[in-house]
């Protein structure tokens, strides 16, 4: 990794850093009846339980060059071959440039940064932050050099945005109705579920700078997934019976990685930021900052989100009896703008703020959990 300045932001290390066994700040799973259905612990295949590992890689986009891009050639000109030829260059170029850099999922609109920054994030205006020549991209924590390859499509979830990362301000009110169906449970070929994710893989995510020259000055970005478990011995809702085993998902699972920087280098306490490689993984790891990454159940597409479960056969395959667990996002909290919980009947989800209306299950509550790379 190395330092890069520049004039309109504080100092960032560009390069691939790492965050490891980092400190568990907030753990809260009470929004769920059995607290197994929620955890803060990443899970080894061998069944051991170990706290998280974080790697990411932080690049800088140089704005200067996305001018190329837009020149239009003299009509004129563009009538000889050599100049004909150049336009198609420049437009191969523009492809591989806009694949090079494009968000993998695409991240959250203008408006839910908005809502989720005045009301869950602690956030001064502008709420959504402010734009950075940096992006980051949310790494696989295990060892680089024993990479597996990823599955065809690891960004299955159609993630809620109102126009991508359009600027463009939208008049329509967020959605607060859930689904009326369970979801379709996302299945290996095999018929056995997804592994288990703690957190997502989330490719070219903008580093937005958020409270400038605030004691709480920081970047961060943040993106939805479907936070999946495989969990044993479930009582199942309406029924004496239990389970033994369960394919249990989070649907809009929120996991927001902020990168402190004003007065918080901690390379002071022994991180050896800048001369480690990507494959630091003893703690705390290599980034120089003061690091927090939260999980929570905060914002997200009403119409798509849940926790819902499906048990598992004797050959460790989905079966097709899916149910909705049920879910109290306001537990501990006061969620703004709450959306309708499926399958929760009788349990308090908050109150719905009609001057809050970009976003859903904003403020406080829920479940969640926080790590953080200092004591």
């Amino acid at each position: 990794a190395k330092w890069l300045t520049l004039p309109s932001s504080p100092p960032l290390p560009t390069g691939v850093s790492t965050v490891v066994q980092p400190d568990t700040s907030r753990q809260e799973s009470a929004c769920v009846a059995q607290s197994e259905l929620w955890t803060c612990v990443a899970t080894e295949a061998t069944g051991k339980t170990l706290q998280p590992d974080f790697r990411f890689e932080i690049r800088f986009r140089n704005h200067t060059t996305s001018q190329l891009n837009n020149t239009e050639l003299s009509p004129d000109l563009s009538r000889r071959s050599g100049t004909v030829r150049a336009r198609s260059l420049l437009q191969t170029r523009d492809a591989w440039a806009n694949a090079l850099w494009a968000s993998t999922p695409s991240p959250p609109s203008i408006e839910d940064r908005v809502f989720l920054g005045n009301t869950t994030d602690n956030i001064t205006a502008p709420y959504e932050g402010e734009e950075t020549p940096f992006i980051l991209s949310l790494l696989t924590p295990i060892s680089l050099d024993v990479l597996a390859k990823r599955q065809s499509d690891p960004y299955p979830y159609p993630y809620p945005t109102t126009g991508g990362t359009s600027n463009s301000s939208s008049n329509t009110n967020a959605s607060t109705s859930a689904a009326s169906s369970i979801f379709k449970p996302v299945k290996l070929p095999n018929g056995q579920p997804l592994p288990e994710a703690l957190y997502p893989y989330a490719q070219s995510q903008p580093l937005r700078l958020y409270n400038r020259e605030a004691p709480n000055e920081h970047y961060g970005f943040y993106t939805y997934f479907d936070r999946t478990l495989v969990v044993s011995n479930i009582s199942v809702p309406d029924s004496n019976s239990t389970v033994p085993e369960i394919s249990l998902s989070n649907s809009s699972s929120a996991v927001y990685v902020l990168p402190m920087t004003n007065g918080t280098n901690i390379s002071d306490s022994g991180v050896p930021a800048i001369n480690s490689t990507a494959n630091n993984l003893v703690q705390p790891g290599s980034f120089p900052y003061k690091t927090t990454v939260t999980l929570d159940r905060h914002g997200g597409d009403a119409a798509r989100k849940g926790v819902y479960c499906y048990s598992l056969d004797d050959e460790g395959k989905v079966r097709d009896n899916g149910w909705w667990v049920t879910e109290d996002r306001a537990i501990g909290g006061n969620i703004a703008n709450a959306a309708q919980v499926p399958g929760s009947a009788g349990v308090s989800v908050g109150r719905r703020d009609a001057t809050e209306r970009k976003g859903i299950d904003g403020g406080t509550g829920g479940c969640g959990c926080s790590w953080q790379n200092w004591k």
